[in-house]
This record gives structure tokens, C-alpha cells and sequence, in this order.
């Protein structure tokens, strides 16, 4: 064939070396010949293109064309100048020659991505030239697939935003926290305590059930089910021929039991720690739910007790409130001290200083409420040991709620409030004249919440160790603290949560906000436990996954991320490890076990005994699963060879400061140390002094 200007102009421009593994592309080779070289030739791989592979190229250039052309898309796809130039180089280089060298070197990087692309490459090559087609449409595909291909990562990165952004991920200012608020504030009585209408008696709970004889499982025709009338009150469980019966039948003693409810068959068993036990029947479940409550706070907190004598009831009401830095609980002080009101200790201000609209609790927390208001928490502790930060403003909109909530006239009751030991003099002053002056209550006391908390175990004497929000450890001997075995941490359980919180954000769980943040308590609340033998625990954990592997299902809760379950393996036991090892929360302390036995070595050689076997816990983190036996296990290291130590728990430690605040209230003393509203007018602050 005649030699076109063409033809002769590319033969000028491109001068190929001829050698064994150069392809000449002469004019005058026929199209034949040309392919049998490139067949032969050994060093380029042949690549069979088929129409699977030319659709599915096409349908890449497709997505990542409509990906390009997304206005809600970043365009951030173009090739940086450094990147053209190199690509352009490449190019120029496979014009000049197209040795098997040259096209292998598109294959560096190893990577699946870029050796698909490569193939590509060569797979125009080979078809153009085998239809005797201008390479110069091939140099133009060639740059176009190594522009896509050094930027393949980044468009897969906007096609899974685009694929993502199909769903309607709530935000998080729009999200309701509402069903979730609901199942962690869930522990509350809302009914007002049942009093006795039989003058004198101070039964926790009472009622008719009917039962079995003692040691008798199942109903027989000589022996079945009979009617009788229940008391449970001073740690045990009367059973009466009926309600005007003046001498009980019988007894079971709820110390050290074990209650075990059946809601299939609305039945109750009552095991002794002797093995003795009494089998109960109800007839509806929410008798069977209130005896098994009633049941189980008589166990740990008996109603009469020899050292802790009751008054009779007054005409005035004694409403107990604590306010910690994540929850309020109050209620009315009674025998059957339990919280009627039970919420998260938040206020809402409104942003407008022209509002005076505020919230509290989790009225406050909806979206309506906290998208135009600032969150404020009372009793939130900084990181300081010295010192506490209150809000007397939202501490007022707390306590004026609780009033309203329990249908209380301020003027007619008494009010104990719970305080945090670091709370300043001169706060508590403000807060004083807030709840005289402004709210007009009757009279106030005011006590510490690790003081009230070792009165719920029914005892004046002991170690406690108070983990809420941050920790106090606290010697106590007949009701004195001891000053020298004192320890207070500004950190506790809001460190086991923001710990879990950046543990689970490495494994694509990210909850940030303060909202959101009530998602992590849940999880801490119901899948967190604390490792007997963390070293061990890390090993095998590394090795078996599956057997440390926890779930819990979410999906009621209408995540913003639409998460349904939250799966976790060994974060679970690493987050709270903290306590025992402070480093790993960025904490340069001692661990909780070495500060408990300070406080014990801080005692009179001749109670240290006593105080090895009476270290009493509470606060929300004083629930955590295997708290209380790792413990027990760090102080055996150090106390000396025959003394026992011994940890308690009561199932209600996270109420303990309020349950003890009722037991203060019902003292025959109690009236005696209030700050009525005469003394206030009179003394100022200086009444303060019947608190020491």
C-alpha cells in the first residue's frame, strides 16, 4: 500500500529500536503478520477481552462518569499537576516504544485495583493493534484509565456516600432519646408507699398470698395451697392465719436469702441460706413484681433494726432529694424507702434571654427542647479533687419539678437534700437561701451522699466506696468519719463511659454528643463487666473472640446511625479496668484497691479487723458484674495471712445514698437538727453548725 503523508510524518516522529522483543508497526506490515507477532511475543501477556469484561468496563466508566457529575458531591476527582505530568511521561514513553517493559510498568503497587486497570491497558493495545488502528486513540484511553486508576480509592470513597446517602440517617440535633431515657430510668416506684392502717405496725409489705408448707415444692391432695396473710417487716417474712391474727405461724428469714420469681406461675421461692425454703403463689403480676421488689429490699435493708430505732410519723412530710451528676431521686422518707421520681439530672436554658422558658429531665432532652437551649448539668464534677461546679439556677428548676411532680406544698415539708463532699461552704449557703427564701420550704438538712450511703446497709461503722460520677472512699467509725483514710477521685463511671466511647469509635461506633452519650451508659449498664484476670482475659481473648463476644439489641431505640445491635468483645472489660489500673485512662494515680487500703490502715489497730470485713459499695459504677469479687481479690493481696476481707453489695447500691437518706429521716433525732426557716432569718450561715 501507498504511503500516506500521514504515515510518513508518525514514522519521523517515532524511531522504535529494533531488537528480539520490539513491535515494529510499519505500514507496509500487513494487519495479519502484526497480530501473529504480538502472539508470539512472550514478554505481553494476551488478554482475552470478552463482552462481560468490555460491559463491566463500561459500566465503571458509567458510575464514576455519574459520580463526577453529582453536584452534591465534592469534585475532588481531578488529578493533582504532578500526577498529569507523570501520567503524560508514561505515555510518551509507550509512544516512543512499546516493548512488554514499558507496558508492565503500569502494573506497579501489587494491588488488585491497579493490575485490573493495567489489564485494561493492554487490552486496547492489543485490539487496536490488531485492527490496524492509529495508536494515538490508545495513548487517550490509556491516560484516561490511569487518571481513574490513581484515584479509584477516592471514587469508591463518594460512591459509598451516594449509596449511603439513600438512607435518612437521623441527625443528631432530631433525634428522640425518649424510649431509651425510659428503659434507663426505668427503676422507680411511682406509686406512693403503702402505709399500714394497723396503728404500730411498720411492715415493708403485706398482704394475702397463698402458700405451701415449709420445704414443699408442689401441691399435694393432703397438703396444697392455703390462704395466708404476709408481713414482710424486720428481716423476715410473717405468715398470719389472717390480718387480725395477733401471733404469726410461722417465718422465713430474708438475710442472706435467695428469691427466685416465676412469672409463668406467678410463684415466689424463698430459700434460707440454711436451705429451708417457702414457696408462694399471687394472683396477678403486678402483685408478684411488688412482693418480689418488697422481698428483696428487706433482705438488705430491714424495716426495724436495734441500732437505728424509728420515730413515729410526723404531721409533716420529709422529702429526700439527691441530685447526683447523672441522676435524681426523690421521693417521700418512709419505711419502704425506695424513689418515686427517678431522672436524668439535666436542665434546659433557654438560649433567648428574653425566654424564661426551662426544663428539666427528659423533657429536656427532646429535640424541640434542646435545639434552642443550652444543656446544663447541676452537679457535673470538673477535673479537680478540690473542687465542684454547681449551677444554683438549674439546681432550682430541679428541686422546684420534684415539688410539683410529688404534689408537695413547699411550705408544709421538710426537705433532705443529698450533697456532694467537695460542694463549698458558700454554695451551700446559696442554696439555702434559695430553698428558704425563694422556694419557701419549712426546714432543710443537708448531708453527704457517701455518709447517707453507708446508712442504707443498716450500719454505723465501715469502709464505704462510693463510685458514681467520680469516686469518694470514705472510713466511717460509729457514725465519725475518719479524715486521715479519706480519698476522693474527680473520676468514675463518666470515665468507664468515655472510655468505652473511644474504644467502640476505633470500631465505627461514634456516639459524641451529650445526648448521644446516654447510648454508651446503656451499653456500659448492660454489657460491661469488670475481668477477674485482665492479662488473661486479653490472651484468650485475642485467641477465641466469639466466647467474649456480647450483643444488644438496639434497634428499639431508633439509633441516628440506624445501628440495631451493639456487638462488643473485649472492650467490654477493658474500659473499666481503669479503676484498678488508672494509666490506662491517662490517670497518674493509685489504683481503687490501694486506696481502700489506706482507709483501712487508717483505722485503730483494734478495728482494722472489723474494717477489712465490712467495706461497703455503692453508686451506679458500684453495680458493674465482677466489681465486688475482683475487689475482694486485689485486698486479699494485701492484708496479712487469717483475716478475711469482705466486700458487700446490696442489689440497690446505685439508690444506697437515697435508701440511706430515708433511714436519717426516720431517726428520732432528725427534727432536731433542721434549719427551720426561723433559725435561717435569725443565725444566716451560721446555723450551718448543726450539720457538724
Amino acid at each position: 500500500p501507498e504511503e500516506d503523508d500521514t504515515t510518513v510524518k508518525h514514522e519521523e516522529e517515532v524511531e522504535p529500536e529494533e531488537d528480539d522483543t520490539t513491535v515494529k508497526h510499519e505500514e507496509e506490515v500487513e494487519p495479519e503478520e502484526a497480530v501473529k507477532k504480538l502472539e508470539e511475543d512472550t514478554t505481553v501477556k494476551k488478554l482475552e477481552v470478552d463482552d462481560t469484561t468490555v460491559k463491566k468496563l463500561e459500566d465503571d466508566d458509567t458510575a464514576v462518569e455519574k459520580v463526577e457529575g453529582d453536584p452534591t458531591i465534592e469534585q475532588d476527582t481531578a488529578p493533582e499537576e504532578d500526577t498529569v505530568e507523570k501520567v503524560e511521561e508514561d505515555a510518551k514513553k509507550l509512544e516512543q516504544s512499546s516493548t512488554s517493559e514499558d507496558i508492565s510498568a503500569l502494573e506497579d503497587g501489587g494491588k488488585a485495583a491497579e493490575k485490573e486497570a493495567s489489564d485494561r491497558v493492554s487490552a486496547i493495545i492489543s485490539r487496536h493493534s490488531s485492527e490496524k488502528v492509529h495508536r494515538q486513540s490508545s495513548l487517550r484511553a490509556i491516560r484516561k484509565l490511569s487518571s481513574k486508576l490513581r484515584f479509584k480509592t477516592r471514587t469508591e470513597r463518594q460512591l459509598a456516600t451516594v449509596i449511603s446517602s439513600q438512607q435518612q440517617v437521623i441527625p443528631t440535633q432530631e433525634w428522640d432519646p425518649t424510649c431509651l431515657l425510659e428503659e434507663l430510668y426505668s427503676d422507680h416506684r411511682k406509686a406512693l408507699p403503702v402505709q399500714s392502717a394497723k396503728s404500730g405496725e411498720s411492715a415493708r409489705q403485706y398482704g394475702y398470698m397463698q402458700k405451701l408448707p415449709i420445704n414443699q415444692a408442689k401441691s399435694t391432695l393432703t397438703k396444697g395451697w392455703k390462704r395466708r396473710y404476709f408481713r414482710a417487716m424486720q428481716g423476715n417474712l410473717f405468715y398470719y392465719e389472717d390480718r387480725t391474727s395477733p401471733k404469726a405461724l410461722g417465718f422465713v428469714r430474708l438475710e442472706d436469702c435467695r428469691i427466685i420469681c416465676n412469672p409463668a406461675k406467678l410463684d415466689i421461692r424463698v430459700t434460707e441460706k440454711s436451705g429451708r425454703y417457702l414457696m408462694m403463689k399471687l394472683y396477678s403480676p403486678s402483685e408478684l413484681n411488688e412482693w418480689h421488689r418488697a422481698l428483696q429490699l428487706e433482705a438488705t435493708h430491714p424495716t426495724v433494726t436495734s441500732s437505728l430505732t424509728p420515730k413515729m410519723q410526723s404531721d409533716r412530710s420529709v422529702v429526700i432529694i439527691d441530685i447526683g451528676a447523672c441522676s435524681v431521686r426523690a421521693g417521700f422518707a418512709c419505711k419502704n424507702a425506695y424513689p418515686q421520681l427517678f431522672f436524668p439530672a439535666v436542665a434546659s436554658m433557654s438560649t433567648d434571654r428574653h425566654s424564661s422558658k426551662f426544663f428539666c429531665g427528659m423533657e429536656a432532652l427532646l429535640p424541640r427542647n434542646r435545639m434552642h437551649s443550652t444543656l446544663v448539668y447541676p452537679r457535673r464534677h470538673i477535673q479537680r479533687m478540690d473542687k465542684h461546679n454547681s449551677n444554683i439556677q438549674s439546681m432550682k428548676i430541679i428541686i422546684e419539678t420534684v415539688l410539683a411532680e410529688l404534689g408537695v406544698d413547699p411550705e408544709g415539708c421538710h426537705l433532705l437534700l443529698t450533697m456532694p463532699a467537695t460542694v463549698p461552704e458558700h454554695e451551700q449557703h446559696e442554696l439555702a437561701e434559695v430553698l428558704l427564701e425563694h422556694i419557701g420550704v419549712s426546714a432543710i438538712y443537708f448531708q453527704e451522699q457517701a455518709v447517707l450511703a453507708l446508712y442504707s446497709y443498716n450500719t454505723t461503722s465501715g469502709i464505704i466506696v462510693d463510685i458514681g460520677d467520680h469516686i469518694d472512699i470514705i472510713p466511717i467509725i460509729d457514725g465519725f468519719k475518719l479524715e486521715a483514710g479519706i480519698s476522693r477521685m474527680p473520676f468514675g463511671g463518666n470515665a468507664i463511659t468515655e472510655k468505652l466511647s473511644k474504644i467502640i469509635t476505633e470500631k465505627g461506633i461514634r456516639y459524641f454528643s451529650e445526648t448521644e452519650s446516654y447510648i454508651t451508659r446503656f451499653v456500659k449498664e448492660q454489657l460491661c463487666y469488670m475481668s477477674q484476670d485482665y492479662s488473661a482475659d486479653i490472651e484468650n481473648c485475642s485467641d477465641n473472640p466469639a466466647a467474649y463476644t456480647r450483643a444488644e439489641n438496639v434497634d428499639r431505640f431508633q439509633l441516628p446511625d440506624h445501628r440495631k445491635v451493639v456487638s462488643l468483645t473485649d472492650s467490654l472489660f477493658q474500659a473499666p479496668e481503669g479503676l484498678f489500673s488508672p494509666l490506662m485512662w491517662g490517670k497518674d494515680v493509685v489504683g481503687l484497691h490501694e486506696l481502700v487500703w489506706k482507709a483501712i490502715q487508717s483505722c485503730p489497730l483494734d478495728s482494722r479487723r472489723e474494717m477489712c470485713q465490712n467495706v461497703y459499695l455503692s453508686g451506679g459504677s458500684g453495680c458493674l458484674p465482677g466489681l465486688k469479687e475482683r475487689l475482694e481479690s486485689e485486698l486479699s493481696s494485701f492484708s496479712p495471712h487469717g483475716i478475711a476481707i469482705q466486700v458487700h453489695r446490696s442489689d440497690s447500691c446505685h439508690h444506697a445514698a437515697y435508701i440511706g437518706a430515708s433511714v436519717l429521716a426516720m431517726l428520732s433525732s432528725f427534727e432536731m437538727n433542721l434549719i427551720t426557716q426561723e433559725e435561717w432569718a435569725t443565725s444566716g450561715p451560721a446555723s450551718f453548725s448543726k450539720f457538724s
